[in-house]
């Protein structure tokens, strides 16, 4: 059966990440970060990156562009905090075309996974807005490696931020696509990507009233 796993490289070697995608039988890596650029790990640039693992028979396809949670339009932002807007992100064409793309690999029986530099799913996107979107449409199941020996999925995960987000009170009678939604507004204001421009252009109006 095909599986879409997910995978942040931060603290793990190229080699040492090869390792675990061959444990869970990868066959495409794809890239959803914004910019494919890192400068802590420069091995994981996309150039580099991508070569690498095609020397090792691994696939690459960076959807970064149109599956990364920085994207260039303003409007995908919030006026007043420069955050990213997920639900914005979710509802535009390159997002949709993005989800499009995975659903096609996925469909032609290729195992694939999405990598992005966050280790944790639950401070990631990858989980925040690409799990959650095609979990909620497409009842599809991301599966985040944890490490070679550990998967922790979607709805696991999910649970995980409710239960800590209510505290575990939780009963037969409580909403759980409410308290779900909650949590991960929650988290998405804790951790989406702050637009730096929006900072500049509050402070030039602040200066400009003065």
């Amino acid at each position: 059966m095909t599986k879409l796993f997910s995978i942040g490289y931060a603290g793990r070697s190229p080699k040492g990440l090869l390792s675990i995608l061959s444990h869970f039988n990868v066959e495409l890596l794809i890239d959803v970060r914004s910019n494919p650029y890192s400068k802590v790990n420069p091995e994981y640039n996309g150039v580099a990156f991508s070569r690498f693992l095609k020397e090792h028979g691994l696939k690459y396809a960076d959807l970064g562009e149109l599956l990364g949670a920085r994207p260039e339009s303003k409007s995908l932002y919030d006026r007043q905090s420069g955050a990213a807007d997920y639900q914005r992100i979710s509802q535009s064409a390159p997002f949709q075309k993005g989800i499009n793309n995975l659903i096609a690999a996925l469909n032609n029986g290729i195992n694939a996974a999405l990598i992005c530099a966050e280790r944790n799913p639950e401070t990631c996107h990858r989980s925040l807005l690409i799990g959650d979107y095609l979990q909620t449409n497409f009842h599809i199941e991301m599966e985040h490696i944890i490490s070679a020996d550990k998967l922790l999925n979607q709805r696991e995960l999910v649970h995980d931020l409710v239960y800590r987000d209510t505290s575990g009170n939780i009963d037969l009678f409580s909403d759980f696509e409410q308290l779900k939604s909650e949590a991960l507004d929650r988290q998405i204001k804790k951790y989406a990507y702050v637009n730096p421009t929006y900072k500049q252009e509050k402070l030039k109006i602040q200066r400009n009233r003065r």
